[in-house]
């Protein structure tokens, strides 16, 4: 239990100060009262586009953390911590190219079909639903990370592959699982944020 509460907070620290330094430091897209939506678009593009790099800099702590955390839970080697760190850098690549796969192919996926039911229903209705439809084959790849990090599967379309056959069935209690637990890490997560707000407010004049 000691071994697991460490662990805890090391990746607690892993996926919050990446997030945090990403909040204060990196400058927000620039929003005026008038703007309209494809001005919008332009911001956020351009946001993107300058803080792109160090925003990726600071997900690979995030992934690391995250296969890290993977790693110890469901490996029955136990590995420490050190051997477990250097084993996700390894797999990062792998994770990486995983990820990039299965993003590109939910997204084609997404745009086809709220393309599709744009047609025959109001954007009011078609978009709510696309997205609820698409949480069905996002449960079938959400087991990719473990397969990486646990079962050290290097080749991402072995690994995407092999998340479908495992996930085969259990779309609800992937749902149940993941909904709450992102549904706990979000409330956390603003909680925090609120708090360093406040108080950067007071110790900044509300500059930062």
């Amino acid at each position: 239990e000691i071994y697991q509460c460490d662990w805890s907070s090391d990746v607690c620290s892993s996926d919050l100060l990446p997030g945090l330094l990403g909040a204060v430091l990196l400058p927000k897209p620039e929003f005026t009262p008038g703007m309209d939506d494809q001005q919008m678009a332009e911001a956020i593009l351009r946001f993107y586009s300058d803080s792109g790099p160090v925003l990726l800099l600071l997900s690979l702590p995030l992934i690391v953390g995250f296969m890290a955390m993977l790693k110890v839970m469901l490996d029955p080697a136990r590995p420490t911590v050190g051997a477990t760190i250097v084993d996700c850098l390894r797999l990062l690549p792998s994770y990486l190219g995983a990820h990039i796969l299965c993003t590109l192919a939910l997204t084609f996926g997404w745009l086809i079909l709220a393309s599709v039911l744009i047609l025959l229903l109001p954007p009011l209705l078609a978009v709510p639903i696309s997205v609820m439809a698409m949480t069905w084959p996002m449960s079938r790849v959400m087991l990719v990370a473990p397969e990486i990090a646990v079962r050290r599967v290097r080749n991402p379309l072995t690994a995407i592959r092999s998340s479908i056959r495992e996930s085969r069935g259990a779309y609800l209690s992937v749902l149940l699982y993941f909904g709450p637990a992102f549904t706990l890490f979000f409330v956390a997560y603003g909680l925090v944020m609120i708090f360093v707000g406040v108080v950067l407010v007071q110790t900044t004049e509300g500059e930062t």
